[in-house]
């Protein structure tokens, strides 16, 4: 969200001085005279307020000791100055602190100068703190353009019902979230459990077909699977591999059950995956699966899952996670950590809870797919 400047006028010490001079000079006028004149005379955006003009006539003393040179100074201190000095810097950081400085060296703000005056000048040029998200900022803006125009040829091949995406993501499911209510001044953290799996999240880009949560952990049969069937109860699937990463050998071996999976549906579809080593499908013969890799280096602008889907689902996770937790306490339970057969059921509940649009609204993020497009299947 984007806000807005301030609407609150801000005369010139030039026109400062004129309006005093002009109250000066016909002193029949009223407040309201004044204003409608400086409003008129300045041609300013929005109408002066009568305060203002008031404000400006009881420290009329400071305007008349202005030196001319300095009445005819432009004020060079602005919100595109701070914005030219975040392009030559290549996105960098800008503070309160550097702000201030940035003021002083440029439009001489005497020293002392602090949180009032930079509230003040935040107020009406709309800046605002803001965190970054994603890796984006550091992609060759040429390579993501060329890359998008490469994808929107091979898509456009394909009905967007039929256009999937996969990517894997470390689910660190017994980590607690950073925040918490509290009666105390503040809360002691602790160390986060980095116990975790890999998941794989798949689905297509008008949000109608989700491909079942892939799980890959350490352990053959982790304990709190063991006789359990976790397709048939929760709808996932379980397999391991040495570091719980994905491998060629099981990249393959999920291929093939999706390809079989599409040969049941009969439909020939496109998945997209990253451009990473362990997505290699050289080996296989696959009669429903197109597999196409994302252009290199594109993945934090290019790759859906990355554009939230993937986040919306981990937040899913933590709120069925905190429901089942509170529910224990209620039942006076005593509490022990997630173990992995809960944590997937949360998951799997999660991820029937990310809607549609939340997933349309991911793949039209990225570019090589349109609203349009996805409006018109879904009508």
């Amino acid at each position: 969200m984007v806000r807005r400047p301030s609407s609150y006028t801000r005369l010139t010490l030039s026109q400062k001085h004129k309006l005093c001079a002009k109250a000066a000079a016909v002193v029949a006028w009223n407040p309201s005279d004044l204003t409608t004149w400086t409003t008129r005379e300045f041609k300013t955006a929005t109408p002066v307020g009568r305060s203002t003009v008031r404000g400006i006539l009881k420290r009329k003393h400071e305007f008349d000791e202005v030196p001319e040179t300095q009445l005819n100074q432009k004020r060079r201190f602005s919100a595109v100055f701070i914005n030219e000095y975040k392009d030559w810097r290549g996105n960098g950081t800008v503070t309160g602190a550097r702000v201030l400085s940035l003021a002083k060296i440029t439009d001489g703000v005497r020293e002392g100068t602090c949180r009032g005056w930079l509230y003040k000048f935040q107020q009406h040029t709309g800046l605002w703190f803001s965190l970054r998200h994603g890796e984006s900022g550091s992609l060759d803006e040429a390579i993501v353009t060329s890359g998008r125009q490469e994808l929107k040829k091979v898509v456009g091949q394909y009905h967007s019902r039929d256009v999937y995406i996969m990517d894997e993501t470390s689910f660190f499911y017994r980590c607690e979230l950073r925040g918490t209510l509290t009666t105390g001044k503040g809360e002691k953290g602790k160390k986060q459990s980095k116990v975790s799996v890999t998941v794989c999240v798949g689905s297509n880009a008008d949000g109608s077909d989700r491909l079942p949560l892939h799980f890959i952990g350490k352990s053959i049969v982790p304990r709190p699977l063991k006789d359990r069937n976790v397709f048939a109860e929760l709808g996932v699937t379980y397999t391991r591999s040495a570091k719980a990463w994905m491998t060629t050998t099981k990249f393959c071996e999920w291929l093939l059950d999706i390809n079989a999976t599409m040969k049941e549906q009969e439909r020939n579809i496109l998945l997209l995956v990253d451009n990473v080593s362990s997505h290699n499908d050289s080996s296989l013969v696959l009669s429903k699966v197109r597999v196409h890799k994302l252009p290199p280096n594109t993945t934090a602008a290019l790759q859906p899952m990355d554009q939230g889907i993937i986040k919306s689902l981990k937040d899913m996770y933590q709120d069925k996670k905190g429901d089942a937790e509170l529910k224990k306490f209620i039942n006076g339970e005593k509490y022990e950590p997630v173990d992995l057969y809960n944590a997937m059921k949360w998951c799997a509940g999660g991820w029937k809870s990310v809607s549609d649009e939340t997933i349309r609204n991911c793949w039209c993020h990225t570019g090589f797919i349109s609203m349009m497009d996805v409006r018109y299947l879904l009508n």
